[in-house]
């Protein structure tokens, strides 16, 4: 695998030029390569760079999280902070690679169905304990049955997980994950999964202490215990959290990040204000507006497979009527929206899945197999559909449909939102306003049916085409407005099943085009990770999730 310190070494001769370079990136089922300017495409000349140092930095992630709780982490910014504070069986290495983590070994049954994983002697919590199977099995069998557990479907590659998360089999005992003794964990999956490693990283799959979760409703900020490679060492509300090197963590000398403060902020335009004036060494997300963003020597642009996305509420209203929502999404045009509707110039979506997945047939294209599902070659001739399409809905009086998009706090989400709006004004003849709810606020107003449309960016949290898939499934935090179709989820449990790769992935592009076809979401343009990183941090990485790793970042002086 390439090594992404090697890639922000060259981004730092691109700080001190003023221009972004390409280099390379982790190689995972999707892409995750460097994008920059056009104008920046050179390979760049070797020069020594000082040695690196042992870092103790200031950093920017946004806003201040509800929970340090892994369950429950659905975003970039607390799936850093998990990563930083648990590891799983697998972990991401300082070069970005997927390696065993808290296990050490692992053998797997000749069905591939059951894998027995051997756990590292050395794994410790923060407060010296033994890490155990039993730690694993407490914390799977809560997280899958956990409401507000961030993906939870996840938990329907094991076995019997899809049953327990529809309800027709009860006890988390029952779940396809057992120790055997404290050292050996078996897992049982509902068929082979080629991605495991990389599902296995995901926070939901981190161990926790029964003893230190049970009884405790503070747990994630109070009586903190962690396995990661770093741990909670203060947290001041809407201020920051100080994070510090494990000092019982099996490789903390591998841990080049001593202790690292994150400020809260809610506000991108504030957060990019203290990274210029405070000297923040790490800042995202960042204002969507500025123009004079792209030509700053140190933005880190990098690809990441993550879709933005307009989510429709389905269940009563206009949006109801398939036809509204078609309208609304032939209407969008996609092209001026990723060009002109941000300051980061993003390629447009005509599909949820980016190119970069694999596909049945091994050296294939998940993207490429199938082509674009939206329309994306005459956005004139679109428009007169999406015109009809309201006419025939009985809307031929404009003035009766009137929507509102409902965000949390964020330019991003605001930029893009009004230029749609714009474009639905001037295409559709209807009005529609914007509006930014506090994010708790936004979440009981998701879950109660009161949000019609809201901006989102869905990611690919593992390294397979059906993790943008899976963002939409019932259980899913991604699922902000609450689909819930049997004929797509039936799909998906076909896709989770299927023991002949042709046969998944037949069912993988069917439960695309079902999606797009019923438009509970419509893709709008790739989203790369965009975050300012400053030239005297030599060490760092994003992984194709575009989630940073905080436990690795370096230093130096130039």
């Amino acid at each position: 695998m390439a090594n992404p310190k090697k890639w922000i070494s060259i981004l730092l001769l691109a700080a001190l030029c003023g221009c972004l370079l390409t280099g390379c990136g982790e190689e995972t089922a999707s892409s995750a390569a460097p994008v920059s300017s056009a104008a920046a495409q050179e390979e760049a000349p070797q020069v020594s760079l000082p040695e690196a140092q042992d870092a103790s930095l200031t950093v920017s992630l946004g806003a201040e999280p509800a929970s340090l709780d892994p369950a429950k982490s659905v975003s970039a910014d607390t799936d850093a902070y998990s990563a930083a504070l648990f590891e799983g069986l697998y972990k991401r290495d300082a070069d970005g690679n997927v390696v065993f983590g808290q296990a050490e070994s692992a053998t797997v049954s000749e069905d591939r169905l059951v894998w027995t994983f051997t756990l590292r002697e050395d794994a410790c919590w923060s407060d010296g304990k033994p890490v155990t199977a039993e730690d694993f099995v407490y914390a799977w069998r809560r997280n899958c049955l956990l409401e507000d557990a961030g993906e939870r479907e996840l938990f329907a590659y094991l076995k019997n997980g899809e049953a327990l998360l529809n309800g027709t089999m009860q006890g988390a005992e029952n779940l396809g994950v057992r120790a055997v003794d404290d050292r050996t964990l078996e897992v049982a999956l509902a068929a082979p999964c080629d991605f495991l490693d990389t599902l296995l990283l995901r926070p939901v799959f981190s161990p926790l202490r029964s003893d230190v979760v049970e009884g405790n409703d503070g747990w994630d900020r109070g009586s903190f215990v962690s396995n990661g490679p770093m741990t909670l060492a203060a947290w001041s509300h809407k201020e920051s959290i100080t994070l510090q090197r494990s000092e019982t963590y099996y490789a903390k000398d591998e841990v080049t990040t001593q202790s690292l403060t994150c400020q809260l902020s809610e506000g991108d335009d504030a957060r990019l204000s203290n990274y210029d004036a405070s000297g923040l060494s790490y800042c995202t997300p960042l204002p969507a507006d500025d123009a004079n963003m792209r030509r700053r020597g140190d933005l880190l642009l990098q690809d990441q497979d993550a879709v933005a996305c307009l989510e429709f509420y389905m269940a009563d209203g206009p949006l109801a009527d398939a036809r509204v929502r078609q309208a609304l999404s032939l209407a969008i045009d996609r092209d001026t929206l990723a060009a002109e509707g941000t300051a980061f110039r993003f390629p447009a979506a005509w599909s949820l899945v980016p190119e970069g997945f694999s596909d049945a047939v091994p050296g294939s294209d998940f993207r490429q197999t199938a082509g674009a599902l939206l329309s994306d070659e005459d956005y004139a001739a679109d428009v007169a559909q999406a015109n009809a399409l309201l006419d025939a809905a009985g809307y031929e009086d404009r003035a009766r449909l009137s929507l509102t998009i409902v965000n949390e706090p964020g330019s991003f989400a605001q930029v893009a939102s009004d230029a749609i709006v714009q474009m639905w004004q001037q295409a559709l003849g209807i009005s529609c306003t914007v509006r930014t709810m506090q994010p708790d606020d936004y979440q009981a107003a998701c879950a109660a049916g009161d949000v019609q449309v809201t901006f989102t960016v869905l990611r690919a949290t593992y390294g397979d085409a059906s993790a943008l898939l899976e963002a939409m499934a019932p259980h899913s935090g991604q699922n902000r407005l609450s689909y819930d179709d049997a004929g797509y989820t039936a799909l998906l449990s076909q896709a989770r099943t299927a023991t002949d790769a042709q046969a998944r992935y037949t069912a993988l592009h069917e439960a695309e085009a079902y999606l797009l076809e019923a438009l509970p979401v419509t893709p709008l343009f790739e989203v790369p990770h965009t975050a300012l990183l400053a030239a005297v941090v030599t060490g760092a990485q994003v992984s194709p999730a575009g989630i940073v790793s905080l436990a690795y970042f370096e230093t130096g002086s130039l």
